[in-house]
């Protein structure tokens, strides 16, 4: 169920609040992954659970002042699965958000870019806001099993002062490690896709069949999938477990593909390579851990040409990281470079005068960082929902140095962060 494409432009406003009868399970530490303040995109949704694997329940509710219906709740949670019945009682939300309609965001960048008032943008938001969530989190892991089994979960709220409605139960499904990677493997559009989502729906059961899939269609040669992976296999223990158990059984490509990756993300596989082939033991044995992509080092005389080229490297470790992981330092590692604003006319003009290598210096390579950080920020942006939430918080973060807040607030029209070569 997509929330955004559900309700009306406006007519929420003019509805008595309510809170909807049925649940909606979203990930696990969903509103420690949102922005601190202000209405966000809706979350992904949790349709099957790994072993181990956790969730968040979200409660709806829609009309005018609905954020007061669910302040004050509590709501008492029982988990039946083949481990026996779990029971959370007096839960309270660890946060309460207003949900942004669908294509908000594009509006408020369109907004934006025409200096249209804050209190005039805010008075839209409230028009076009369609639900809030308060979102409970439970301790509940689904269990570790041989096979696929239901878990049935019900749920009952009290407090608050309006009538509460009697909540449908839900069932989901728990995939043992060896079904999940039973998966067919998608073609190389399905694989962007889903890398593209994780970090809205993370299923830590679908790494290794993604990675196969990235293995066999040369993807691993892309900065950003192998980025990627190597933040993913770090964050998810129990993922990187069960696939280094089930190396034994894979094809020698899909072998090399797995280790290079998890000696990417740090992990020591001297003693994993097995039987592979001379040549690709000696390729894993020349791979390093990857460096943290969010230290960006400033540039100094004499500029090393390297590093100027390597600037996109480190950015795409950036994106692919996020995707991974829905990390913001990420990102603001990314926002960070727009305070090389000041440097972008003399990047400008040893492009012009095509200065190569004698005219790098420190103030060339900072202005081609921000334009390529602009550029890739103004992308995301665009078309990804919790990179804009990101974005949008920022513009208005005290945090933020006023460069920065100004920066973000012109990404959208910048001609300066238009893709070089488009």
């Amino acid at each position: 169920m997509h929330l955004a494409a559900q309700a009306p432009p406006v007519a929420s406003t003019e509805q008595p609040a309510k809170i909807r009868d049925e649940l909606l399970l979203v990930p696990h530490g969903w509103a420690g992954r949102i922005p601190p303040q202000g209405s966000v995109n809706a979350p992904g949704q949790v349709e099957a659970l790994s072993p181990g694997q956790g969730f968040a329940i979200a409660l709806v509710a829609d009309g005018n002042n609905r954020e007061q219906l669910l302040d004050g709740l509590r709501m008492t949670l029982r988990i039946a699965s083949s481990t026996g019945v779990s029971e959370e009682r007096e839960l309270k939300p660890v946060s309460i958000r207003t949900i942004k309609a669908s294509g908000y965001d594009m509006v408020m960048m369109a907004l934006d870019a025409g200096n249209v008032k804050k209190q005039d943008k805010a008075a839209i938001e409230r028009a076009t806001s369609i639900v809030s969530f308060a979102v409970f989190e439970t301790d509940w892991k689904a269990p570790t099993g041989s096979a696929s089994e239901q878990i049935h979960i019900t749920a009952t709220v009290s407090g608050g002062t309006a009538p509460l409605p009697a909540l449908k139960p839900i069932t989901l499904t728990v995939r043992p490690w060896a079904e999940w990677q039973r998966d067919p493997e998608a073609d190389q559009a399905e694989l962007s896709n889903e890398m593209n989502g994780f970090h809205e729906s993370p299923q830590p059961g679908r790494l290794l069949p993604m990675l196969k899939t990235a293995a066999r269609t040369s993807s691993l040669k892309n900065v950003a999938v192998y980025a990627f992976f190597a933040a993913a296999f770090r964050e998810n223990l129990a993922a990187r477990q069960e696939a280094v158990k089930a190396l034994p059984s894979l094809d020698p490509l899909c072998q090399w593909a797995l280790l290079m990756v998890l000696r990417m993300s740090g992990e020591d596989i001297s003693t994993m390579m097995g039987d592979l082939p001379e040549d690709a033991k000696g390729s894993l044995l020349k791979a390093q851990p990857l460096p943290d992509p969010r230290i960006f080092v400033p540039f100094t005389d004499p500029v090393d040409p390297r590093r100027v080229a390597a600037i996109g490297v480190a950015m795409d470790q950036c994106w692919g990281s996020w995707e991974a992981t829905g990390d913001p330092s990420y990102v603001l590692a990314l926002v960070g470079l727009l305070n090389g604003s000041a440097d972008f006319d003399a990047y400008q003009h040893w492009v012009k005068t095509k200065g190569g290598v004698p005219g790098l210096n420190p103030r060339v390579a900072r202005g081609l960082a921000y334009q390529i950080a602009g550029w890739s920020l103004a992308s995301f942006q665009r078309t990804d929902p919790r990179v804009s939430d990101w974005l949008l918080f920022w513009q208005s973060d005290a945090a933020l140095p006023q460069v920065l807040r100004e920066e973000i607030r012109s990404i959208p029209s910048n001609p300066a962060f238009k893709k070089p070569g488009s």
